[in-house]
């Protein structure tokens, strides 16, 4: 749940000490192909030349190129409350010098001198578009059949100490909704999923409250998820008429079995959604080897003019949310996502929480709209 402990760790007061500058006072940030300079790096077309592509950073003392590198920031507030949240920003081995994104700092600052915060004992951590959590709680977005009309207002089961509620957000999550999506929170209307404790979770833990999601679902005779604002407000609808005509006319597959993996995945059959658009993915590139299936993409993203970047961008948004889009990562970064979905490894942890994993449905649209650029 939290950042690894070896993730290097910012706060406000180094920022407001001068002791760490912003990303824009280390790196310049330039296209690629005809070096014009960018504000920041989130231009993925050079509004210069039109070239397609992440922009290039560079130390603006040595020159050396920069990749993107993730922070801990913490913001802390004027009653010493405290706000998680990993950050994107550069970091230069040969100055020795690390600069942070500043687009988020004045939200972050906002929340931790929040009144709803105060006296809270421990930090705030942001979950990257889900949510939040603290020593005492967790909330999460959740889809749940609760708050409309002739629906419950909340469900609420207790087992072991743990009390798991959906219903309404709290006031503390619409505190914080600005600082865990980058969406409008104007356009979020969902319930909120409350387990407390806070975690970290043990195995036992884990165990009740799956038995506790499974009696909220009997009760309500319906399905409870988690979900992932950037990709859920984003996704492609899953019938696509576009697509449909490109596979109907396309001469790749004259015996019809990608449409037949289409029609499948729109009725919902086996493998499921998110396994099917993967395979017709894969049928779309050619079939490649599974060790091979990152480079075979990034080629044929690259023979048609890398028009397809936007959509790779929501695919690493919903397996690395909270992360900066990496283009020469997010090739690999499916390869393994892809393996992980058709085996998924043995958690130690103990059984899986619904917020650890993926947007897969969301996901799993924005494959067919990568295989829609794609032909």
């Amino acid at each position: 749940m939290a950042p690894p402990p070896e993730l290097p760790s910012i706060s406000s007061i180094d920022v407001a000490g001068g002791h760490v500058p912003l990303d824009a006072d280390v790196a310049i940030y330039s296209c690629a192909s005809c070096d014009a300079e960018l504000s920041d790096r989130y231009h993925l077309d050079c509004p210069r030349c039109g070239a397609r592509g992440c922009p290039l950073a560079r130390c603006r003392g040595c020159r050396a190129t920069l990749g993107p590198r993730a922070f801990q920031f913490v913001s802390v507030g004027p009653a010493g409350v405290q706000v998680r949240k990993q950050l994107t920003g550069v970091h230069c081995p040969g100055c020795g010098v690390s600069g942070i994104e500043g687009h988020e700092l004045d939200v972050l600052a906002e929340l931790a001198s929040c009144s709803e915060l105060a006296g809270a004992a421990g930090p705030l951590e942001i979950i990257p578009e889900m949510g939040y959590f603290t020593p005492q709680r967790l909330e999460v977005l959740a889809d749940a059949d609760v708050g409309g009309a002739e629906e419950p207002e909340q469900v609420e089961k207790r087992a072991s100490g743990m009390v798991l509620r959906i219903a309404s957000p709290s006031v503390v999550f619409e505190a914080a909704l600005a600082a865990i999506t980058d969406h409008d929170p104007r356009d979020i209307f969902s319930p909120t999923l409350t387990l407390t404790p806070g975690p970290p979770y043990g195995r036992e833990q884990r165990a009740t409250f799956h038995r506790l999601l499974a009696e909220v679902q009997r009760e309500l005779g319906s399905a409870v998820t988690c979900w992932s604002a950037s990709v859920g407000l984003s996704e492609e609808p899953l019938v696509d008429p576009v697509l449909a005509e490109q596979l109907i006319e396309w001469s790749g597959d004259r015996e019809g079995r990608s449409l037949a993996l289409y029609n499948g995945i729109l009725a919902g059959h086996a493998p499921g959604r998110l396994l099917s658009s993967i395979r017709l993915l894969e049928r779309v590139l050619g079939d490649p080897e599974p060790a091979r299936f990152a480079e075979t993409l990034r080629a044929a993203v690259e023979q048609r003019g890398r028009h397809a970047l936007p959509v790779l961008e929501q695919l690493w948004r919903a397996i690395c949310p909270g992360r900066a889009f990496d283009e020469p990562l997010v090739y690999a970064a499916m390869q393994e996502f892809h393996a992980r979905c058709a085996e998924p490894p043995a958690d130690e942890r103990g059984a899986p929480l619904p917020w650890e994993q993926p947007d897969h449905e969301g996901y799993g649209a924005w494959l067919r709209r990568l295989v829609s650029e794609l032909l």
